[in-house]
Order: structure tokens, then C-alpha cells, then sequence
């Protein structure tokens, strides 16, 4: 987005960029040009990152390749990054006009000696932090997770090396760890992996070990050029171009996680008839009569996460999504790209009550919360990540996210209407009714509430248990780094009669349907949808 102020917005990353370059200069004076710069009101300028710098290429165009309806062209060959290739101080990461991406002497500029045009385009960003969690998760089936990006990895490259189409075709046919959607990665996507703290191979061996040496196919084409892609080397993380017959490396990428990666697991609610409705008085005095009258509902039977969706679980959604170009961070809310108005949910940023934080680059785990549930999420983030998650998982997604209608004849997962929420957490106490989930009396032990003395309750809000905590099982300390002193605590389980944890009290849980204070009064018999 063109600011109209001499700066450009990139909403799939968040960063906020000079629309003309500051022109040439040796690197020396890089890092203070920029900050000193003052440009659309704001003085936080600085050199970006190889990554940042790379993220703004628009491989559909060249020298430069940049989008330049809204980046100004000048004479640049090359831009500055604030980092250095990890073996030799003097060798300074920048981007060409090409759209590749090395390390270069600093003294090939004009401005030190040379004869080649490195130009500074600054960034700024409002959050600058450090990742609190681990980039890389080895899934310990022949694949890594990347925790920053939400893109899972081969952990091993093709046993040989081949053409691109070759490339292509080997992608199409792979199946590993249960999964039949991988794909060669594009550009942007292999150099992700470069670790510019490491060279020969520029990989993260620990994860990595068997990606020594070698080029890596992209998928990515070269503008203009249909013979020709992009690569990266093994060695430094050069990303450059050469003729599509050449053998090379491929490792292979998918998009995200399913279900069973991400540790979600459903049960079947079978159908069955209830008196749905407040059937103990507890009426809530700013809307009393929002649960009266108790009606009779008939329920068909249906499918249900037996957990909490996890901070985890839904930072996985967010930096797929973000990586996608279908994601924006706007006053420390998540939108999607092309909505201002509808945010998903709140970052780390707004407020340290909510886990995932936003850095410019990515979504990170700011705190220990991350099997807890995800709290600080509005209802069109709910539904989004619904979509997303049958998307992942080859399901027909089942919400409009322009009108927010749900078609309910779609195999996609979406939220449970009240009426399937109350009926799924009664767990088929009918007879007679309970007050709480397995009796008539609370058992402070096998639930979250105010004051229950549960470990977590002596930290920073929000002061929720992990998904499934109460399992009946001695929780160590070791295990959950929870903020109280108690070493160990004794829970009781909380599984109701259809096997479903936490249907009381941790937190409020959101349904599909829009509120209405007298539907009760009105609603159908079978399968209200309200």
C-alpha cells in the first residue's frame, strides 16, 4: 500500500518501507542514514534484515524486481542488509535489481573504491523482538515443522540431484509421513532456510544434517525466461538462476499442517433429544431471558474436537496464512489482508494478556501458554481458522468469509451451534439434568475456576490451564513451568460423557450462531442453527 507519504506498507509482512531508495553509499554509512532518517512522521528507521530485504521482490519483474507502481525505480544494482556472511565481516548481504540475493565486498560500491551502484532502502517496523520458541521441530517421521513460518520441511533432500521438471514431477509423486502434497518450494520459501550464522552449509544441520553441499531447486521461474529458475546454494545462501536442464538438489515443502499434525483429535456426539435451556434459574440479569424457555431439541448426530483449540494450534493457522499473503497486522491486530474493519484477534503487542506475538516478520509464542487455549480471538478469527483447518485437511470449507453465512452441507469444520454446544457438554445427562458437567456438585479439582488453587493461578492473566489439563492424572511443575511453587497437583478428570474435556469453566467458548435475546422462544425443534 502506497502511504502517500513517501513510504509503502507491505500488509503480508507488516513492515513499512522507503518508496525511493536513499541512493548510494558505502555500507559504512548505511546503518546511520537510517537512522537518521525521518520519513511519513516516523524517526525508527533501520537496514533490514537479508530475509526482510528479499520479502519485497516481486519475481515478476526485473531490474529491478520490485513492484513499480509502488516502489520508485533508480539506478540501484544492488541494496544494502544489515548482516555479513557469517565467515567473512567484510562480505555484506544485499539484494540485486535482479532479484537474487549474496554476499558482496563492501568495497564494490562507488562510494568505496568501486564501480557497481549499492543503494540503502530502510524499514521500519513498530514490534522488534526475539522468537521464544524453537524455529525447528524435528516431527520424528522424516520431516521438520518450522515453527516461525508454519511450512513443514523433507528433512532429507532427494537421493539425486535432477533437472527442474524432474524436480517438479518427483514433488508430484512424493508421499511422506502420510502426506501426498508436497511441492518444491518457491523462491522466497528455500531462502527462509538459509541461516546467515552458517555457511558450508548455510542449513541448520541439527535439523538438517544430510543438506550439506549443492544447489536447491526452487519453483520459481525466471521473468521472461521460461527456460531458466532459481536456486540456492548449500554453500552460502546465494540465491541466483540457471537453465532449468541443469541437475540440482530438490527438497521438498507443504503448506501448513492437518489436523493430525497438529494434535487435534474428534469424537462422535450421537444425536438425541434434550430439553435444552436454563434448567436451574441462574438467570444472568443484563439478559434474562436469553436461555427460557427450556424447549425441546432433536440433535443429529455430529463430530467434535475433544480439546480446546491451543495458542499453538492457531499460531500454526496465522503464520500459514501470513506466509500466504493473506494475513495483516494493523495497530497490533490480525486482519485479513483485505479486511480493516472485522479484526481475527489481538497480538502480544495490545496487550501481554494474549500469547502470540507479532515481530514484523512472523508470529511467535510470547509467553509459556502454548497448549493453553487460544484466547483473545474474535469470532471472524474463529471461523477463518475453521476454513483454513479444512483446507489443510483436503475438507470443503464451510464459511463464506465475505457475508459469514455457514453452509452446513459442507465437510469442512466449523463451530458447533449452541444447541450442538449444550448437548455435547451435558454429555448426555439427561435424566435428570446436572448443574455441572458430571454432578450436581463442583468439584474444584477437576475444573478451572476463580480461586480453585490450581497452579496457574498465581501468574499474569489470563489464568488459564493447558487444553485437557484435567485428566485425573499428578501434574509436575517440570512439565508445565507453571508460575505457583507447588511442585505437583493432583487433578481429577473433567472428561464429560462424550469424552470431551474442558466443557466448564477455563474459558468462554465461542458458537455459531448470531444472538437473539428471545430465539429461545421461537427457535425449531430440529437442529436450530439460530
Amino acid at each position: 500500500v502506497d502511504n502517500g507519504d513517501g513510504t509503502i506498507t507491505d500488509n503480508n509482512t507488516g513492515l513499512m518501507w522507503q518508496k525511493v531508495d536513499g541512493g548510494e553509499m558505502a555500507i559504512e554509512a548505511a546503518a546511520p542514514y537510517c537512522t537518521a532518517l525521518t520519513l511519513g512522521g516516523y524517526s525508527d528507521w533501520r537496514l533490514p534484515t537479508g530475509m526482510e530485504l528479499f520479502s519485497i521482490n516481486n519475481f515478476d519483474h526485473l531490474n529491478p524486481a520490485l513492484d513499480t507502481s509502488k516502489f520508485t525505480k533508480t539506478t540501484a544494482e544492488y541494496w544494502w542488509t544489515s548482516e555479513h556472511r557469517a565467515d567473512v565481516d567484510t562480505l555484506i548481504w544485499v539484494v540485486n535489481a535482479g532479484g537474487g540475493i549474496g554476499a558482496h565486498p563492501k568495497s564494490e560500491t562507488v562510494s568505496a573504491g568501486g564501480t557497481k551502484s549499492f543503494h540503502v532502502r530502510a524499514v521500519r517496523n513498530l514490534i522488534k523482538t526475539t522468537f521464544s520458541v524453537s524455529r525447528f521441530t524435528d516431527n520424528g517421521n522424516g520431516t521438520i515443522s518450522d515453527n516461525y513460518t508454519g511450512l513443514t520441511w523433507q528433512k532429507s533432500q532427494a537421493t539425486d540431484t535432477m533437472s527442474w521438471e524432474d524436480a517438479l514431477a518427483y514433488a508430484n509423486a512424493s508421499t511422506l509421513a502420510g502426506k501426498s502434497d508436497w511441492r518444491l518450494p518457491d523462491a522466497k520459501e528455500i531462502q527462509s532456510l538459509n541461516d546467515v550464522a552458517s555457511v558450508k552449509p548455510c542449513f541448520d544441520t541439527t535439523y538438517f544434517p544430510d543438506l550439506l553441499s549443492g544447489n536447491f531447486w526452487s519453483s520459481t521461474s525466471m521473468f521472461m525466461r521460461d527456460t531458466v529458475a532459481w536456486y540456492m546454494s548449500a554453500d552460502y545462501g546465494i540465491v541466483t538462476y540457471c537453465a532449468k536442464t541443469v541437475k540440482q538438489h530438490a527438497i521438498l515443502v507443504r503448506g501448513g499442517m492437518d489436523a493430525k499434525n497438529l494434535g487435534i483429535a474428534d469424537t462422535v456426539i450421537p444425536g438425541g433429544e434434550f430439553q435444552m435451556g436454563d434448567h436451574f434459574g441462574f438467570v444472568d440479569p443484563s439478559h434474562p431471558s436469553d436461555e427460557t424457555p427450556v424447549h425441546t431439541v432433536d440433535i443429529d448426530s455430529f463430530r467434535m474436537a475433544t480439546d480446546l483449540t491451543t495458542t499453538r494450534q492457531f499460531l500454526a493457522y496465522l503464520n500459514s496464512e501470513f506466509l500466504a499473503g493473506n494475513l495483516a497486522v494493523k495497530n497490533n491486530n490480525v486482519y485479513e489482508s483485505s479486511d480493516t474493519v472485522n479484526a481475527l484477534c489481538y497480538s502480544y503487542q495490545d496487550s501481554v494478556c494474549y500469547s502470540i506475538g507479532y515481530n514484523g516478520k512472523n508470529f511467535y509464542m510470547a509467553d509459556f501458554r502454548a497448549d493453553h487455549p487460544m484466547v483473545g480471538v474474535m469470532w471472524q478469527g474463529a471461523v477463518s481458522y475453521c476454513n483454513w483447518l479444512s483446507t489443510q485437511n483436503g475438507l470443503a470449507p464451510c464459511y463464506n468469509l465475505s457475508t459469514d453465512s455457514c453452509d452446513f452441507s459442507k465437510n469442512g469444520y466449523r463451530l458447533p451451534t449452541e444447541a450442538e454446544w449444550e448437548y455435547a457438554a451435558r454429555g448426555g445427562h439427561t435424566n435428570p439434568y446436572l448443574v455441572y458437567v458430571n454432578s450436581n456438585s463442583l468439584d474444584t479439582l477437576s475444573t478451572n475456576l476463580p480461586n480453585s488453587g490450581d497452579p496457574f493461578e498465581f501468574g499474569s492473566y489470563p489464568l488459564t490451564t493447558p487444553a485437557g489439563f484435567y485428566d485425573g492424572t499428578v501434574k509436575q511443575k517440570s512439565d508445565y513451568n507453571w508460575p505457583g511453587t507447588a511442585s505437583t497437583y493432583q487433578t481429577h478428570s473433567d472428561l464429560n460423557g462424550f469424552g470431551l474435556h474442558d466443557m466448564q469453566a477455563n474459558v468462554w467458548q465461542l458458537v455459531n450462531d448470531w444472538y437473539g435475546q428471545n430465539y429461545y422462544s421461537t427457535s425449531p425443534t430440529d437442529n436450530p442453527k439460530g
